[in-house]
Formats: structure tokens, C-alpha cells, sequence
């Protein structure tokens, strides 16, 4: 409902040019005229819109000061750690590393539960302070586990610590932000599984020139190409579940666990399979070729590019081209640029990101122009087509032509 028209009803019925029940009559009409009114396309209300709008309101000039000096005062703590811990020696040293990263944790958790579900900006500060809380978890728990197991035993606990942390904040304060400290805890989760499984598996070999190396194999290889997407349609399903919540906030985490769900599956594929082997020499090879691999990707991208169709969704689109990006710039590296030299790899790189990101472009603008599934009419069933509408009736006096 219009202010302005309201504020001029109530002028006209103090002025005495309406009387209270036809000024009361004009409000009901504005309210019912209003409810019909074309929403504008803005994030609000879950349509395309500018993409600051992504994680809110505009960030107002106090906000961004607020958030600067708190990385201010957070990098301050750092290094009073740092020159504290230098100063130790020992365990004393990892256990004050762990107490720098898990104090901050608290004080920004305290923050976070503080700011929540007070107004939208204060909601978006407290989606920042935690996913900064679920960041020092990470690293703390990390660190702690470090003291007393080497390698990838303290990732894989720290990741999960982190996980956990992000699972908790995301179900208190849903928005964006937690969003994206639970994908990234997830993912980095998995990443680290793989390296634990890999350190199990592959064992280091001592090279004959020095130092340590673990060789994939292919097996290895299609096995962690295999988690990566097993990874990436569990993050789809997150996305799922977020587009059945109500309102602009539960559309926008779907877009992003779509796309990032299209770059978990493209990326992990594609570090899988672009993995090389030593020989006893030194020499590299892929452990897969380079243009079985590059297939592999363009036809993940291929089912991301059916999904955005399927699901109207243009995120997929955005992960579909990062797809293309990297297999035809692993193309263009592996076989064009040895034969025709680095000025023809650079051009043709450099014309394939044109062209990739206007056909991109145009197929994002095609899935979100296209109209919702079942919102066309059907046409009517055989003999239910409506009738003409009647002849007006002729005078009684009126003389036929």
C-alpha cells in the first residue's frame, strides 16, 4: 500500500472534501489494488537482481568500518600469538597456538548468537562472525591434533571439527554465509579423507635424486574422481532441500550450493584426472591422458548444462562454463602450445574465454527467462472450446436491412 495515496486520503477526509466512509472505502481499495501490484525484480523477492543484493542490503558505512576493525583487531591477536609463542619453546609453543585460534573462536560465536535475528544487517554480521568462529575451529582443532599426529589425520580431524561446528551454525542462523562455511567445511573434509586414504594406499617412495614422492594410480585416480562426485550430488541435495524453504533468503543458498556443487564436480574431477607419475628417471607423465580427461569434464559440464534447464536454475550454467574453461585450457596446453608455440596458445586461449563466456551468457539469460514448468496453460479438451459470445438482439421497432 502506498503511503503518499494514504497520506493524501487522510488529508482529503481532515480537509472535509470525503466524509470517514468513503475515505475508508478509498484505503480498502488502495490495499486491494496494491496486493495485485508486480513485485520489482530484486533480490527480495527472489527474482534477478543486482548482485550485491546476494548477501543483503547494501553494506552501510558503519558496517564496513565495524567489519575492518574487527579484521583489525583479529590480526592484532595474531601476532601478539606469534611473537608470544616465538618466545616459547616445545609443547608450550603448539598449545598457545592452539589457545590463539580457540579463544577468538568463542568471542566470535558469543558474537554471532548476540546479533541474531535482530534486523537484516545485524543478521548478515552475525552470519559473518560465524563463519569466522567456524574458520578458527578449523584451524584450532587442526593444530591440536598436530601436536600429538602427523600428516593427514590432523586435516581430516580438523575438517570435521569445522564441520560440525558449520552444521550447528547453519541450523541457528540460516543465510548465506553459514551456507558457505558449511560447503567449505564439507569440501574440505573430503579433501582431506582422500589425502588420508592416499597416505594409507600410496606410501611416499624415496626418489633417486632425493626427496619423497607418492605416485597415483589410475585406479586411485577414478576412485577419488568417483568421491568428488558422489561429494557434488550431496551437495546438490543440500540445494534441494534449500529450494523448498520459503522466502528470497532459501532461493539464494540453493543457487549457491548448485553452483558450488558444478564446481566440486568439475574441479575434483578434473585435479583427479590431471595427476602425473614420476619414473625412476624423473620424468613426468599424466596418469591419465589429457584429452580422455578433458572429455571427462566437458561431459560433466554437459549434464550440469541439463540440470540448469531442469531445475531453472542458472547456477549450473556458471559451473557448466568453469568446465569448459578447464578443458579446453588443459586442451590448449597439452597439445597446442608444445606444437604451435606460446603467442598461438595465448590467442586461442584468450578467444575460447570470449567465446565461452557469451555463449555462457546466453544460455544463463535463455534458463532464466524461460517459464516455470507447468505455469503454461493447457489448451482445452475436444468439444470444451468456449462459444462465441451472443448477437445483441435487434429493437423491437428497428426495421430488418
Amino acid at each position: 500500500m502506498s503511503e503518499i495515496v494514504l497520506a493524501r486520503i487522510a488529508a482529503w477526509e481532515a480537509a472535509g472534501l470525503v466524509d470517514a466512509a468513503t475515505a475508508e472505502r478509498l484505503r480498502a481499495a488502495e490495499a486491494a489494488s496494491s496486493e495485485h501490484e508486480e513485485p520489482e525484480p530484486t533480490a527480495a523477492t527472489g527474482r534477478p537482481g543486482a548482485a550485491s543484493s546476494f548477501f543483503g542490503p547494501p553494506v552501510s558505512l558503519v558496517e564496513a568500518f565495524s567489519y575492518l576493525g574487527a579484521a583489525f583487531v583479529l590480526a592484532a591477536w595474531a601476532a601478539l600469538i606469534a611473537r608470544v609463542s616465538g618466545q616459547a619453546a616445545g609443547a608450550t609453543r603448539d598449545w598457545l597456538f592452539v589457545a590463539g585460534a580457540a579463544i577468538p573462536a568463542v568471542i566470535f560465536f558469543v558474537i554471532g548468537i548476540t546479533l541474531h535475528g535482530r534486523s537484516p544487517r545485524l543478521g548478515r554480521a552475525a552470519g559473518v562472525a560465524f563463519a569466522v568462529s567456524v574458520a578458527l575451529i578449523w584451524l584450532g582443532v587442526t593444530l591440536n591434533v598436530d601436536i600429538f599426529s602427523d600428516g593427514s589425520v590432523a586435516a581430516v580431524a580438523g575438517a570435521a571439527a569445522g564441520l560440525v561446528a558449520a552444521v550447528a551454525y547453519r541450523w541457528v542462523h540460516p543465510s548465506i554465509l553459514t551456507e558457505i562455511a558449511l560447503l567449505a567445511t564439507l569440501t574440505g573434509l573430503v579433501q582431506a579423507g582422500l589425502l588420508f586414504v592416499n597416505e594409507l594406499l600410496n606410501p611416499a617412495e624415496q626418489l633417486p635424486f632425493g626427496g619423497e614422492l607418492s605416485n597415483p594410480t589410475l585406479g586411485e585416480a577414478a576412485i577419488a574422481s568417483a568421491v568428488w562426485l558422489v561429494t557434488a550430488v550431496v551437495i546438490g541435495l543440500i540445494a534441494l532441500a534449500e529450494s523448498r524453504g520459503a522466502g528470497p533468503e532459501a532461493a539464494r543458498r540453493a543457487s549457491l550450493a548448485r553452483f558450488w556443487a558444478g564446481i566440486v564436480a568439475v574441479g575434483g574431477v578434473a585435479s583427479s584426472l590431471s595427476q602425473s607419475i614420476y619414473d625412476g628417471s624423473g620424468i613426468s607423465h599424466r596418469v591419465v591422458e589429457p584429452w580422455i580427461a578433458d572429455v571427462i569434464v566437458l561431459l560433466i559440464s554437459a549434464v550440469l548444462l541439463e540440470r540448469a534447464f531442469r531445475r531453472e536454475s542458472a547456477a549450473y550454467v556458471l559451473a557448466a562454463a568453469f568446465g569448459v574453461v578447464v578443458a579446453l585450457t588443459d586442451f590448449n596446453a597439452s597439445y597446442l602450445a608444445p606444437a604451435s608455440g606460446i603467442e598461438v596458445a595465448l590467442l586461442v586461449e584468450g578467444l575460447l574465454l570470449i567465446a565461452i563466456a557469451l555463449g555462457a551468457e546466453r544460455i544463463r539469460r535463455r534458463v532464466r527467462d524461460a517459464p516455470p514448468s507447468g505455469d503454461e496453460p493447457s489448451p482445452p479438451p475436444p468439444g470444451d472450446e468456449p462459444s462465441p459470445p451472443p448477437e445483441p438482439e435487434a429493437d423491437a421497432g428497428a426495421v430488418p436491412s
